[in-house]
């Protein structure tokens, strides 16, 4: 049976000497894995599709319940990301929270695809700082997997530092006693609201936001149970 997909690659792993398995995050089915043959030859037809960042119509045969790609129809390939560091990291970054929070259900997994494909857009092409964008996505993960921050009604204590607990599942004022958590400063706090509202936040300094997004991120991993290396690799490169 073959079957067609609107999908955003989010990881190919090498199997066997030519080919690998691609998992797709697709518009239409969910998150699936496809295998791909002889793609790693120079003179594979398909070589662009069998890497991360492609995102296109791909044509699947499905037999036994596994996918092999037999075709595809590219609709980008973002393919100046790879020329900048930060870019790369960043795009990365959004491929991996991607894959990580992504399942079978395709209504969800379209949202979030939608979303990266979006992060990947204004990376790339609008010039937008990745550190911001990729903050945004992340929120937006958190939002559409049924979680918030809670900043804007933490903010509403004024204190230098605030505690993110996750036994309780709050934010609060950092009183001296920290559990299972994460620490964020009132000026941190405050960029996550900015873009939780949609808010730019080109007013606050590089710090404020390298913090805000290792903020994000440790609260989605901590509620949706996830490990985000290439996120964290991304906060360190950071400025």
């Amino acid at each position: 049976m073959e079957v067609k997909v609107n999908a955003l690659c989010v990881r190919a792993t090498d199997y066997k000497d030519n080919d690998r398995i691609l998992t797709l995050c697709t518009i239409e089915k969910g998150k699936l894995s496809a295998g791909i043959k002889g793609c790693k030859s120079p003179k594979s037809k398909l070589r662009f599709a069998a890497s991360p960042l492609c995102f296109g119509e791909y044509l699947l045969t499905e037999k036994g319940g596994r996918y092999t790609v037999t075709g595809c129809n590219q609709i980008d390939g973002f393919y100046d990301i790879v020329c900048d560091l930060d870019k790369y990291y960043a795009a990365f970054a959004v491929l991996e929270v991607a894959e990580r929070l992504t399942g079978e259900d395709a209504a969800a997994c379209a949202e979030i695809t939608l979303a990266a494909l979006e992060t990947l857009r204004r990376i790339c092409y609008l010039g937008e700082s990745p550190a911001a964008a990729v903050l945004k996505f992340v929120l937006e993960c958190l939002r559409l997997s049924g979680y918030g921050t809670g900043a804007a009604d933490a903010l509403k204590e004024e204190s230098a530092l605030y505690y993110y607990d996750f036994a309780e599942g709050g934010l609060h004022p950092l009183t001296g006693r920290a559990g299972h958590g994460v620490c964020v400063s009132a000026d941190a706090l405050r960029a996550v609201v900015f873009t939780e509202e949609g808010r730019s936040v080109s007013q606050f300094g590089a710090d404020a936001i390298k913090e805000a997004l290792f903020f994000a991120g440790r609260v989605l991993e901590g509620t949706c149970g996830v490990s985000l290396k290439n996120l964290g690799q991304f906060v360190q490169i950071l400025c």
